[in-house]
Order: structure tokens, then sequence, then C-alpha cells
């Protein structure tokens, strides 16, 4: 028979052992650092883009993006030359559809195949034998967009949201650095931080109110080419058992949004 203080002392020493189960992801960890890859990106405002090539660092990539001077379209290739690291950027377009070091001169066409080395004359042997990385590039809606994927691009449009797509539509750019990783932008898109956040924000206090609570749902665009995050329940106040009404607003400001119009601010309907 076996001995119970045994038995007792394995319990007691398993009980006091670490719990080395696994924690669940966050969501924000499941997130590449660096960006999705195989998407179009605006890189550069059309205007920006002119004589001299422009610098630009996307997914964590230094890239480099000129035009050929002849047809005025854009390109773009990695913004290193692999002869001594030197940036590209600082190069210029001596001749049509090329990008020329400006260090010794080692001279890519629009492929990224090295074309000459002006340092070492005509006949120099690593002609042709060099290749640059290369992003497709477009220009549509005076924006310059990169692909930064690695295998071949979709078309434009399809990464596009329909607005952008539709020449019937007006677009205004802002553009806005923020000294961030991308990723915590994500976590303030869910819907469901504004009426608890933003309750006293103003105008917000005056001129419009939030709804008590809000379900979402991710949903199929029409052409079937992308998805929406939209609001598919709500409801302007809530009582919580045990608890009590939410929100909980006071008379004055109840008696100010009456007077003046406040609406109630809903997201989109299915």
């Amino acid at each position: 028979m076996a001995d119970p203080t045994i038995i007792d002392a394995a319990d007691a020493a398993a009980a006091a052992a670490p719990d080395t189960t696994p924690l669940a992801p966050a969501s924000i960890d499941q997130i590449p650092v660096l960006g999705y890859r195989n998407y179009w990106y605006p890189a550069l405002q059309s205007r920006e883009l002119k004589r001299r090539p422009v610098h630009r660092k996307m997914l964590g990539d230094d890239i480099v993006f000129f035009r050929d001077p002849d047809t005025g379209a854009p390109h773009a290739m990695d913004d290193r030359c692999p002869h001594r690291n030197s940036s590209l950027s600082l190069g210029e377009s001596h001749y049509p559809g090329t990008l020329t070091c400006a260090y010794h001169g080692w001279t890519f066409d629009t492929d990224g195949v090295l074309v000459a080395v002006l340092s070492e004359g005509p006949d120099c042997p690593l002609v042709g034998k060099v290749r640059q990385r290369v992003h497709p590039a477009v220009e549509f809606r005076d924006f310059v967009w990169v692909w930064m994927g690695d295998g071949e691009p979709v078309p434009l449009e399809r990464d596009l949201p329909p607005e952008i797509n539709d020449p019937k539509t007006a677009l205004f750019p802002e553009i806005q650095v923020w000294k961030a990783n991308w990723r915590p932008v994500t976590e303030n898109t869910d819907g469901y931080h504004a009426p608890i956040l933003h309750i006293a924000s103003m105008p917000r206090t005056l001129y419009m109110s939030w709804v008590s609570w809000r379900k979402t749902a991710v949903v199929e665009t029409e052409d079937g080419l992308g998805l929406m995050f939209m609001e598919i329940d709500s409801a302007d106040e809530a009582e919580y058992p045990g608890l009590g009404p939410w929100p909980r607003i006071p008379g004055w400001k109840r008696l100010v949004k009456r007077l003046l119009g406040a609406r109630t601010a809903r997201g989109r309907p299915t």
C-alpha cells in the first residue's frame, strides 16, 4: 500500500511548482513589426519626385525613387550601391532610364542591372554581372506607390479602397510622421474604446453623444476584394445589473446636448 505521506508531499510539490502553461500571445505580437510585405504602399506624393532621386524608408528597407528623364515614369530600387554601400539617392540620372552612384559611378538601369562603371571605363568586366534589387512603382492619383512584396505584384487597384479608385472623388492628402512603431495604431481601431475613453472629449461633450455600447464585425466589401470593420448593433443607453445605467451623464450636459441638438455617433450600418 502506498505511503500517504509520500503522496501528500508530491501533491504539495506539484502545487508549489510554477505554472508553465504558455500565455496566449497578445494581438499586437501577431502583427509583423515592420509591416506586411505583399502590398502596395503610398511612398511619396508625385510633386516630391522631380529631377533628383528621393530616399524613403519603407518597412525597414531603404529605397531610392527616381524618374526616367525621358518618360517621367517613377522607378524604385534598394538605396544601397553594392560596391561600397553608398546611398544611391545621393546620385543622379545622367542617362535616361538609369541611376548612377555618386561615389564611383556604378550605373544601374530600371531593371537593376549594372550597365556601366564610369570610374573604370566602357570595358569594365562587371557590367551585366551585378544586379540591384528593384521594387515595382506606379504613379496614381498624385502619389507614387511601391510594391513591397517579393513576388509578382497584384494590380494596384486591388489593393486600394474603392474611394481612391473612383475618379469622381477628390483626395486631400495629409502626411504625418509618427515616431513610433506602426503596430500600436492597430490597437486604436477596434471601435470599442471611443464611448469610454472619449466620453468627456470636446466637442463630443457638447455637440455629439457616443453610443453606450456597440458590437462590430468584419464584413466583406461588395466587390469581394476586401474587408470592412463595421458596427452591427448598438444602444444609446444600457442598464448594467447591480451597477446602474451607462453612460452616467450629468444633468447639465444632457440639457446642453439637447439645446445644441447633439446627435449620436454611430458606425456604418450593414
